[in-house]
């Protein structure tokens, strides 16, 4: 097993003799649904892939075992709803201690987008994360209400996110006046941007809509 450490945070990678997803991408790269069409999913099983530890709110942290059908299942159903092709270049924002940290990674690189990764330490430095957002074109991210807030009012410029098409909220209730602010200020009423909200802990492969 690979272990991996962050804090009070674990989380362990199965060994490589596991049944491992096996994406065959279309190379002729014409959009998500012949991206889909054209994936096989080969020996996806119930075999463990990670595991990973709850926050323990609730008392003592659990590990949660998690699937290769499970997260196969979740990586094809996001990309096929919200038709991600190979044109987005999609924020890993997420640190690795998290299990949406597996989303964040393989919706891009099993749907042929660009992965694109800022500095860990801008991530916490609004105007450094909004002048990487507008400059890297991003046009898919998942992030936390509360930090996508303390990076708009704390940014010394009113960064234009023009390229965004989807943005992903989770781990918090819904806050409708961020999204109004972001809608006027960042995105300019772009009716071409997609707002989510998720909810869904770690006991259920990732999160849910």
């Amino acid at each position: 097993h690979e272990y991996f450490h962050y804090g009070q945070a674990t989380c362990a990678f199965m060994p490589s003799d596991c049944k491992q997803l096996s994406c065959q991408l279309n190379e002729n790269n014409n959009g998500a649904s012949d991206q889909l069409n054209s994936a096989h999913f080969d020996d996806i099983t119930e075999a463990a892939a990670y595991i990973y530890f709850t926050s323990g709110s609730t008392g003592k942290p659990k590990g949660v075992l998690g699937t290769h059908k499970g997260l196969a299942h979740f990586i094809q159903w996001q990309a096929r709803e919200f038709s991600i092709s190979p044109a987005y270049r999609c924020a890993q924002l997420t640190n690795f201690s998290f299990d949406v940290f597996l989303r964040d990674m393989f919706l891009p690189l099993t749907t042929g987008a660009t992965l694109c990764l800022p500095s860990r330490a801008d991530i916490l430095e609004p105007d450094n994360i909004m002048r990487w957002l507008a400059q890297e074109e991003i046009s898919l991210m998942h992030v936390v209400p509360s930090l996508c807030r303390s990076w708009l009012q704390n940014a010394r410029s009113d960064y234009s996110l023009s390229a965004l098409r989807h943005i992903f909220f989770a781990g918090e209730p819904r806050d409708a006046s961020l999204i109004e602010h972001l809608r006027l200020n960042q995105l300019h009423n772009n009716s071409q941007v997609t707002i989510v909200k998720r909810y869904g802990p770690t006991e259920t492969t990732l999160a849910k809509c």
